[in-house]
């Protein structure tokens, strides 16, 4: 075997550590999210810890990513383009709206940080999708994502017992939720619990690990505390997904044990927790709407102001490249009173940037879903990216989570492992191992290289 070359050892150095810092960041982003809003909740300069920290790491995306991205493939060339015009295009927005007069003076660093999270998540994708190349790696980068999202999930139940509900604006309602630290966005917490629950059972069912079945609770269980409607219907929807994708799966055995050790772990729960505290707090929640004093939460209002606005109200330049993300809360005002978003990353986007927009936003989905091109139908990674790919549909249509790097980053990040875990030897030679039944194609469909 022929000895690497200095440029080729800097190289491989390069990748490699800067694949231990992607893994650093994936534990530590929702520890300095959570910590940060607690030790400084006025944060620094303006900034919140988790802003300046992820800030600080984008920083050095910018400055490895022109290193590393040699050895590109398919997938991360389409991560790539989904990066550039992400942010040739929220760029062209904002610059058109602020050169217009338009954004309010007070709004406009807030609309450049939107934008700039948003961008982020995308470099985050394209970075994982170069980094990634091997079930290693995949298992490692996996690992990391789930561990943040459970000292999350530790973080908002020691809250949660050690002081009730700490979301005020629950508690005119009688429920007690908890976000973990105040002032930390609950539907971001959500979807990421939600991302890190999923991963966490998938890994659960790859290793048959009744403990990895237990840490499942404990992610749902922080999930359930935060209260959000929004993550309580995307729990259903995944629960649909995986009893339609079990009915036509491979149905390993370590998975029958898996899943009875987590029904029967989720019945005690559940149990327990009817026991102590009733069913008086989850009806409340979904009866009682502290904004308008409506059940719905006026979401209904939210987005047929948006459409209405889109099609009929709209001049062709806004028609066509929307109205910015700062102007969203004044429209909303006119017509709700309430100045917020539209709680819709569909509307969002409309609203923010007309067609311009909706095709960025589909774009994303297209990108999000070619994932799982080529992955066997029937294994344990198709559902499992199916299941989170439906969360994320749910969380995303009906409360917003484009605006998070801590939500979306999970989301793509695991993505792109299970791909690379599904295509991978390993996968092709784990269908021999369950219940005696291989997918028809799964050893002829991996390629010759990812």
């Amino acid at each position: 075997m022929p000895l690497l070359s200095d440029s080729d050892s800097s190289y491989s150095g390069l990748r490699s550590g800067a694949f231990w810092g992607l893994c650093a960041f994936s534990v530590l982003n929702p520890a300095v999210t959570q910590a940060g809003m607690y030790f400084l909740p006025s944060g620094i300069a303006g900034y919140s810890p988790m802003q300046l920290f992820q800030g600080v790491y984008l920083v050095v995306i910018l400055a490895t990513l022109p290193l590393i991205c040699r050895d590109a493939t398919s997938l991360s060339r389409q991560f790539k383009w989904l990066a550039i015009l992400y942010t040739a295009g929220l760029c062209a927005i904002h610059v058109r709206i602020w050169a217009m007069g338009r954004t309010p003076s007070y709004l406009a660093t807030a609309e450049r940080i939107v934008c700039l999270r948003i961008i982020m998540s995308c470099l985050l994708w394209y970075y994982v999708s170069l980094l990634v190349s091997s079930p290693k790696h995949a298992l490692r980068l996996m690992n990391s994502l789930i561990l943040g999202g459970s000292v999350c999930a530790v973080w908002i139940l020691f809250f949660y017992f050690r002081q009730g509900g700490s979301v005020a604006a629950y508690a005119a309602s009688g429920v007690e939720a908890s976000f973990g630290s105040e002032g930390v966005s609950g539907k971001a917490v959500a979807g990421l619990l939600l991302s890190s629950a999923v991963g966490m059972m998938y890994m659960a069912i790859r290793n048959a690990s009744g403990f990895r079945a237990v840490g499942v609770l404990l992610l749902l269980g922080a999930l359930f505390v935060t209260f959000d409607r929004s993550a309580q219907v995307a729990v259903g929807c995944v629960a649909l997904w995986s009893v339609i994708w079990w009915q036509r799966s491979c149905r390993p055995r370590s998975a029958m044990r898996v899943m009875t050790v987590f029904l029967v772990g989720l019945v005690l729960c559940g149990s327990v927790y009817l026991i102590h505290r009733g069913t008086d707090e989850l009806i409340a929640r979904w009866t009682f709407d502290f904004d308008r004093g409506e059940v719905g939460s006026g979401r209904g209002v939210f987005y047929t102001t948006a459409w209405r606005w889109f099609v009929w109200d709209s001049d062709l330049g806004d028609f066509v490249m929307g109205m910015g993300f700062a102007n969203i809360h004044e429209l909303i005002f006119q017509h709700t009173g309430l100045a917020v978003h539209c709680h819709s990353d569909l509307f969002d986007m409309i609203v923010m940037g007309g067609v311009f927009g909706l095709v960025l936003y589909l774009l994303m989905w297209g990108v999000l879903a070619s994932t799982a091109m080529n992955v066997p139908v029937r294994s344990v990674e198709f559902g499992a990216m199916g299941a989170m790919l439906a969360a994320f549909g749910v969380m995303s249509l009906l409360t917003g989570q484009m605006n998070f790097p801590l939500t979306m980053y999970p989301l793509g990040a695991q993505l792109v492992c299970m791909r690379v875990l599904a295509l991978s030897s390993d996968a092709a030679c784990s269908y021999e191992e369950t219940a005696g039944w291989a997918p028809s194609g799964a050893m002829d469909s991996l390629p010759a290289h990812w």
